[in-house]
This record gives C-alpha cells, sequence and structure tokens, in this order.
C-alpha cells in the first residue's frame, strides 16, 4: 500500500514540476534572437511587410527579430528549411500565398497541415496587374486587345512558380484565353525591377510590393484581382468589372512555427502581432506600402490556412495548372 501511494505521489510530482517548467519557460521566452524566415528576396512585399512586423516584434517581446530572405522554388527552400528547424519558437516562418499554392502546384517534402502551426494571419491585399510608365498600354482594355491578337508575345513576371502572383497570372490566361508567358524570378524586388527596365511587359504585383512604385509613377495600374476595388487605389477598377469574369484573388502573408512548437509560445507570439497590429508606427507602415492589417487567433488563422490549401488544390486540378 505504502509503494502504491509513493508512486502516485511521484506521478504527482512529476505532472506538478513539468507544468511549472514548461510555464516558466513560456515565461522566459524568448531569451535570445529570433529568425523570421521569408521565402523571397528583399525588396518585395511580403519582405516589406515582415520588416515591419519584425521592428515592432523587436520591441515588444526585448529580442531582436531578425528578418532572413531565403528565395528559391515559389517558397518551399524556405518553408522546409522551417519545417526541419527546432520547434523552440526561435525559428519562424513569414510566408505568404504560396503556402497554400505549393502543395497543390509541386511534390514538396513536407506536410503544410502536419509539419507547421499558423499563429496569425498579418495582412491582406489584392494582386494588381502592372506595366511599366511608358508602356502603349494604358488600359485592360488595351492590354487584352493586343494580348489576344498576338498570343504569346506578352510576358508575365511572378516572384516565383506556386505564389500567389503566378496562379494569378495563370488564372488571368484561364479567364481570358489570354497567352502571357510566365517569367518567374526569386522575389518582387527582382521582379519589379526587370519590369521597369523593360524586359518584362507586366506583373501581378500585390499591394505592397507595387504601392510605392504606382506612388512614384513608374508603375502603371490596370486592374486589381480582388472582388472590390482596393481601398489605397479606388480609382483602378477590378477584373471582374472590366468583364474578367469570377475572377477573385488576394495575396496574404502570416506567421508560422515548426509543428510542436510549445502552445504556450504560440499564444504569446499571436498575442504580440494583435498588439503590434494596433500599433500606430505598424499601421502607418503597412498603410504605406498598401496593406490591409489582420488580426485572428492561432485557430482562425488555422482555418483560413486550410481554406486556401482546399481552394488552390481544387483549382490546380480542374484547370490542369502546371509549374511550367
Amino acid at each position: 500500500m505504502l509503494i502504491k501511494v509513493r508512486s502516485i505521489l511521484y506521478v504527482y510530482l512529476a505532472i506538478t514540476f513539468c507544468g511549472v517548467s514548461f510555464g516558466a519557460f513560456g515565461q522566459t521566452y524568448p531569451s535570445q534572437s529570433i529568425k523570421l524566415i521569408v521565402p523571397f528576396s528583399a525588396g518585395g512585399g511580403t519582405d516589406a511587410t515582415a520588416r515591419i512586423i519584425a521592428s515592432q516584434l523587436s520591441i515588444s517581446l526585448g529580442q531582436t527579430v531578425i528578418v532572413e530572405n531565403h528565395p528559391g522554388a515559389g517558397g518551399t527552400l524556405a518553408e522546409t528549411l522551417v519545417s526541419k528547424s527546432p520547434a523552440d519558437g526561435y525559428t519562424l516562418l513569414f510566408d505568404a500565398a504560396s503556402f497554400g499554392i505549393n502543395p497543390a502546384i509541386r511534390t514538396v517534402p513536407f506536410d503544410p497541415k502536419k509539419d507547421f502551426i499558423p499563429i496569425a494571419l498579418v495582412m491582406t491585399t489584392p494582386n494588381i496587374l502592372v506595366v511599366r510608365s511608358g508602356s502603349p498600354f494604358t488600359t485592360l482594355k488595351d492590354f487584352l486587345a493586343y494580348a489576344n491578337a498576338n498570343p504569346g508575345k506578352l510576358t508575365f513576371a511572378s516572384p516565383g512558380a506556386g505564389t500567389g502572383q503566378f496562379l494569378s497570372g495563370e488564372l488571368f490566361n484561364i479567364r481570358t484565353n489570354a497567352e502571357l508567358l510566365h517569367v518567374p524570378y526569386k522575389g518582387g524586388g527582382p521582379a519589379i525591377i526587370d519590369l521597369i527596365g523593360g524586359q518584362v511587359d507586366c506583373y501581378f504585383a500585390n499591394g505592397a510590393s507595387a504601392t510605392p512604385f504606382i506612388n512614384d509613377g513608374k508603375l502603371v495600374p490596370l486592374g486589381v484581382t480582388s472582388a472590390k476595388r482596393s481601398q489605397f487605389f479606388p480609382n483602378v477598377p477590378t477584373f471582374m468589372e472590366q468583364g474578367i469574369p469570377d475572377y477573385d484573388v488576394k495575396e496574404w502573408a502570416g506567421i508560422f512555427a515548426p509543428a510542436g512548437t510549445s502552445n504556450l509560445i504560440v499564444e504569446k507570439i499571436a498575442s504580440e502581432i494583435r498588439k503590434a497590429l494596433k500599433d500606430p508606427r505598424v499601421l502607418t507602415g503597412m498603410q504605406r506600402i498598401g496593406v490591409t492589417p489582420e488580426t485572428n487567433t492561432p485557430a482562425e488563422f488555422s482555418k483560413f490556412v486550410d481554406s486556401e490549401l482546399a481552394r488552390w488544390s481544387m483549382l490546380v486540378t480542374k484547370y490542369k495548372i502546371k509549374t511550367e
């Protein structure tokens, strides 16, 4: 009987000790710098948003949040890196719509549902079809007329096959019977540089990467991909307004942790992100680059990610979209 009582006592103490240990771990996190892995090169919309958030989190968490760019394979290089990182909260993924698209478009060495924990949706923004200043196309009507009369002669840039901008271009081809040729880059920054330089004809840029160049007059917007007009460019009509049916695409970005990360850490990061998205400095920065802040819980973001995975899987299968 005494042995049985002692056994029960040991189990109780072990459970209590573990609870205190995990609780203390969550309370002391973070105790070192945090890496925020961005799947695209510096200068693009996802990178710009990540740096705004990282700056504020560095203040609120009391540790430096370092943005690291790991471009390549439409985001899968960075996604794979984070999926195999320690689940300690010190390596996080700041990803975009490509997270929901890549598993549908190519074979990836991870399971998006099992190998990641969605922490928080940070922003949404429509993609915007832009051409360079001085382009012969000033309206979507002109652009489409030329594209349909000259199949295969116009090119569209993207940050890589499997990204939201890539799917925006492919869906555009499907809905309009245009035959724009895809030119992949390793991020929005290089894509915009070549667009302005005349190496490609157009780009389905997200609001964050396009806004500064539109405001500077270097890029001309022909239409937005969302069902409603962008609050940042209210005079630019949507594709559907201009006669392209059933076209509603938004870019988004959010933060993920490797599977196995403590719920205490996940909830702490999510809470700090919600606070950051209410900070005037963050809101001003996001306003400047043309993105809309989004605040939600890890459960809500998880549900959103599941819907994105299902949506793009259906579209890619239905229309047999390929990366090449």
